[in-house]
C-alpha cells in the first residue's frame, strides 16, 4: 500500500471515529494503548469505544510534513498535541509546527512554537539548540537580521559543545552575509574553532571574503568629483552612453543659456540656466549614486556565487506510544 493511500485511510478512520463520538456525550483520555487486533492505520472498536492510536495520528501528520503540505501538517500536529499531551513526541510536534509555520512565512507564530520547545522540560539538548537556532531564523524573516545574529551568537555562549558553538557562529556570519554586511560577518567566521572549520568549509569561505575585500570597488566620492566635468563621472563607471548624454545635455543647455543672455534675453537665459544647473547637479548626484549601486551589484553577485559554498545545516531534530479513547453510545 502506498504512503498516500495509507494516509488517506488513516484520515478516513479518524474522521469516522470523531463523527461517531459526537452522536452522544463523549470523553477523550490519552493512554498507552495499542491493541493487538488493530494494525497501523486502523480504528479498533471495543464495545462502545473507538480507539485511535497516537502512532496513527503521528504518521498522518508526518505524511503531510514530509509532503511539504505545511498548513495540513501544522493542523495535524496540533491535533496530536491536543489528543496526546503526555506523549513524549509532543515536543517534536511543536518543532514540526514551528517549521511548517516558518515555511508559510509566519515567523512570529513559528517563533512561539520554537519557544515552546525551548521551555519544554523533556526537550533533548540537541532539539533545544535547534529550536534556538530556528528562533534566530524567525527573527531574520522578520527583517531583524542583526537581532537574529545577536540572538544566535548568545546561543554560542550558552554551550561548551564545540560543534554547537561553531554552528551558532556560522549561522550568525551568514545572517550578515544575507544582508550584504561582509564586514560584520567575517568576525563570526574567524571565531570558529579550527577543529570545526573543515566540517563547515570556513577557511575557503574566509579566503573568498578576503579576496573580495581586496578588490577595489568604485568610489562614489571620486565619481561625484569627476562629474564636476559633465559626463566624466560616468566615464569612470564605464557607462559611456550615459557619459555622452550627460555631456551633451548639460553642455547644450548651459550653452543655450549663455547664448540667450548674449542675445539680450535674460528671462530665457535664466530659465535655461536654472534648467542646466539642475541637469548639472543631477549629473553629479547620478554619478555618485551609480557608483554605490555598482558596488552593491558586485557584492550581490559575489554573495550569490558564495552561497554555493554554504553548508546546509540540519533544521530538524531526529524524532525521539500512547492511544486516545473516544467513548460514546452508538
Amino acid at each position: 500500500m502506498s504512503t498516500a493511500t495509507r494516509a488517506r485511510l488513516i484520515r478516513l478512520s479518524l474522521l469516522i471515529s470523531i463523527f461517531l463520538a459526537t452522536l452522544s456525550p463523549s470523553v477523550a483520555t490519552a493512554q498507552a494503548h495499542q491493541p493487538d487486533s488493530a494494525g497501523p492505520g486502523t480504528v479498533a472498536k471495543t464495545g462502545e469505544q473507538v480507539v485511535i492510536r497516537a502512532e496513527d495520528q503521528w504518521q498522518f501528520a508526518e505524511h503531510y510534513f514530509q509532503s511539504a503540505q505545511w498548513a495540513s501538517a501544522a493542523t495535524e500536529f496540533e491535533r496530536f498535541i491536543h489528543y496526546f499531551p503526555e506523549d513524549p513526541r509532543t515536543v517534536t510536534a511543536h518543532f514540526r509546527i514551528g517549521s511548517a509555520l516558518l515555511n508559510q512565512n509566519q515567523p512570529q507564530a513559528a517563533r512561539e512554537q520554537f519557544q515552546q520547545v525551548v521551555l519544554h522540560p523533556q526537550a533533548p539538548t540537541n532539539m533545544t539548540f535547534q529550536a534556538l537556532f530556528r528562533i534566530g531564523d524567525c527573527l531574520a524573516r522578520s527583517d531583524s537580521a542583526a537581532q537574529a545574529a545577536d540572538h544566535i551568537s548568545r546561543v554560542a555562549e550558552m554551550t561548551d559543545d564545540p560543534r554547537i558553538k561553531a554552528e551558532a557562529l556560522y549561522r550568525s556570519g551568514w545572517l550578515f552575509l544575507d544582508i550584504q554586511d561582509i564586514g560584520r560577518a567575517q568576525p563570526y567566521f574567524q571565531q570558529i574553532d579550527p577543529d570545526q572549520r573543515f566540517r563547515l568549509g570556513v577557511d575557503p569561505l574566509l579566503a573568498a571574503l578576503s579576496e573580495h575585500g581586496s578588490q577595489p570597488g568604485k568610489s562614489p566620492a571620486l565619481a561625484g568629483s569627476l562629474a564636476l566635468l559633465p559626463g566624466v563621472g560616468y566615464l569612470y563607471l564605464e557607462r559611456y552612453q550615459d557619459a555622452a548624454i550627460s555631456f551633451l545635455v548639460v553642455g547644450g543647455v548651459l550653452w543655450a543659456s549663455y547664448e540667450a543672455f548674449d542675445n539680450d534675453s535674460p528671462v530665457l537665459g535664466s530659465l535655461l540656466g536654472i534648467t542646466g544647473a539642475g541637469f548639472y547637479l543631477g549629473n553629479i548626484y547620478g554619478s555618485a549614486s551609480s557608483a554605490r549601486k555598482a558596488n552593491q551589484r558586485q557584492t550581490r553577485r559575489f554573495l550569490d556565487e558564495l552561497k554555493n559554498m554554504k553548508v546546509q545545516l540540519s533544521a530538524h531534530p531526529t524524532r525521539p506510544q500512547a492511544g486516545i479513547i473516544l467513548s460514546g453510545q452508538f
